[in-house]
């Protein structure tokens, strides 16, 4: 069972969950958009080994929106702050989508705070300045304009099952209700009627990754790495290109790939995504 708790920093609130025991701490954190309870399918399994604690990113789930911006650096600043302030000795770092990302700068930024790394299909580029080349922008922009008209949940689902994904350059148009079920589709509405809009600028515009730099960052991480891999054909964030490179850039890196598997790996392949990481976290 995970206890809700509350992390002051600056003046703001971060809300977090954190399981009873005395194992070593496992850090989770989410994809944009999402919260903590996105981790859900996966909480008793790693509960009953580590000590798992699993934030809300500011402006999301029940943490207070923060008025310096929602780029990946500020998501990292909170998270360097919660790791130095609120454990003793080194954690272990999950974190998916945007979540990998601000892993992979907590790690390189301090390296005797973390001990290890699970990185599941971060976007880099995908969701950097290259995003209008992808379905995703027309996905972000119509959440804004669903959020712009309503944060009650139900108004949310339904308006996301109509919302149209566009993928550029193309004719092709794709309902989001013909490509999510109704149990994640009410999820996501749930998550967003948590969000502060803001969340969404800097992705749109394309300046998400504003003083974020990939590769000065992937060279600075000295910890072990897992890197698990979502099918870029099946809605994958990761192209193989890059998922190259990040192999190549940390030193010590391991690379699991999931065909088949869209970027929300965890919930699609939960029981791959467990044997994953039990088997690299034993390891250390």
């Amino acid at each position: 069972m995970l206890h809700s708790k509350v992390f002051r920093l600056a003046g703001r609130s971060m809300c977090y969950a954190e399981s009873a025991g005395e194992g070593p701490p496992l850090v989770m954190l989410h994809g944009v958009l999402r919260r903590r309870a996105d981790f859900a399918l996966l909480f008793p399994a790693l509960a009953f080994r580590w000590r798992v604690c699993a934030i809300d990113f500011r402006g999301h789930g029940d943490s207070d929106p923060a008025p310096d911006g929602y780029r990946v650096v500020d998501y990292a600043r909170d998270v360097l702050a919660f790791v130095e302030q609120a454990f003793d000795g080194p954690v272990v770092l999950y974190g998916h989508s945007l979540g990998a990302m601000v892993a992979a700068a907590v790690a390189a930024e301090s390296p005797q705070r973390v001990r290890a790394l699970v990185l599941e299909d971060p976007p880099f580029d995908t969701m950097g300045e290259k995003i209008r080349e992808t379905v995703f922008h027309s996905l972000f922009c119509g959440v804004r304009d669903c959020l712009a008209d309503t944060k009650d949940p139900k108004q949310l689902l339904d308006r996301l099952a109509d919302l149209e994904l566009i993928t550029p350059g193309t004719e092709i148009r794709t309902r989001l209700g013909d490509v999510r079920d109704a149990a994640a589709l009410r999820f996501m509405a749930s998550c967003l009627s948590r969000v502060a809009p803001e969340v969404l600028e800097p992705i749109i515009s394309g300046g998400w990754l504003q003083g974020y730099r990939r590769d000065a960052t992937l060279r600075r991480v000295s910890q072990p790495t897992l890197l698990m891999q979502a099918d870029f054909s099946t809605g994958g964030m990761l192209r193989d290109s890059e998922a190259d490179e990040v192999e190549s850039l940390i030193t010590d890196c391991d690379r699991v790939r999931f065909p088949l598997t869209g970027h929300l790996i965890h919930w699609q392949s939960p029981e791959k995504t467990l044997a994953a990481i039990f088997a690299f976290l034993e390891s250390i």
